[in-house]
């Protein structure tokens, strides 16, 4: 088993030395038909679910009955979830994925656990296109600020209906909640990047971006402009833009991760130059920025844990 993207990366960088984590390798089901069969076992045993079947032809779909109304659900990013973490048990995984699938009824919003998080504008806009009442705003590029609830197994947008304020007040209560994940602030320094992450909330590793605490911390050492690289929804890689090999390493990066088509964020590069956040024009394009940034209904719920 390999660490999906991220391995792929230190292969490309630095040898085998990126990853450097000692774990016994769990089982993992061999194909994606056979975890939906899982899937399809754990949900069986779930009161108010009935009737759940395989779809036909689509090893990664399937469909049930739960409190009443039919749901599809797909399994691919589950699938791509468990080769990116082998560290995870497969069993409380995929409990995971089921918790809030199950959930009965809606429990109200806790403004505490409203987060900001980057989304593309693309995928921000396909979600209204389902109906989602969003309360997002733009940030660079390609990409905009979405403000989601951060439940214990999956995020979910948040709209001003469900909690009652406007949206011009969301902004500031989303980022003191992110600033309280702060010290859980992880950073691998590899010389050439800095691979910043979150322990126990991998999706909010790009938001850390927001935070002027984040760049106080990190001001020792990136002490100028700097390259920022967010291929995926649960990676932040900061570069020193002084460095002459710093651009072309970036851009290898965001490449060879958006190949692995897994919880893609943007394929774009960006620099932070006297606090504003900018593309940087030019060099290759990493593939299509809007890959994965269409919301399917199954989706509407992001697996963060």
């Amino acid at each position: 088993m390999r660490r999906r993207g991220l391995l792929a990366l230190a292969l490309s960088f630095a040898g085998t030395g990126f990853l450097q984590r000692a774990f016994a390798q769990p089982l993992r089901p061999a194909s994606i038909a056979e975890l939906r069969d899982l899937v399809i076992a754990k949900l069986k045993t779930k009161p108010g679910v009935s009737g759940v079947v395989p779809v036909k032809r689509q090893p990664a779909v399937i469909q049930a009955q739960i409190g009443g109304a039919r749901s599809t659900i797909n399994v691919t990013n589950l699938f791509a979830q468990l080769n990116a973490y082998p560290d995870r048990e497969t069993s409380e995984t995929i409990e995971t994925f089921i918790r809030p699938l199950v959930q009965q009824s809606p429990k109200p919003v806790d403004t505490g656990s409203i987060v900001p998080v980057l989304r593309t504008t693309a995928y921000v806009g396909s979600l209204r296109n389902t109906g989602v009442r969003t309360i997002d705003r733009f940030f660079a590029g390609d990409l905009s600020i979405l403000y989601m609830v951060d439940g214990p197994d999956s995020m979910s947008p948040v709209s001003g209906a469900d909690i009652g304020l406007a949206p011009a007040n969301v902004h500031g209560i989303a980022l003191a909640n992110l600033e309280k994940w702060l010290g859980k602030m992880g950073a691998d320094d590899r010389k050439l990047f800095v691979h910043y992450s979150v322990d126990g909330n991998e999706m909010l590793a790009p938001s850390l971006l927001l935070l002027d605490g984040f760049w106080q911390r990190i001001a020792p050492r990136f002490r100028g402009d700097v390259l920022i690289a967010l291929p995926r929804r649960d990676q932040l890689f900061i570069f020193d833009a002084s460095d002459p090999q710093a651009e072309a390493a970036a851009r290898r990066l965001i490449a060879v991760t958006w190949n692995d088509t897994f919880n893609l964020l943007s394929g774009k590069l960006y620099r932070r130059r006297n606090g504003r956040i900018a593309v940087v024009e030019g060099g290759p394009a990493a593939g299509n920025s809007s890959r994965g940034s269409k919301a399917r209904p199954d989706m509407l719920l992001e697996r963060n844990r």
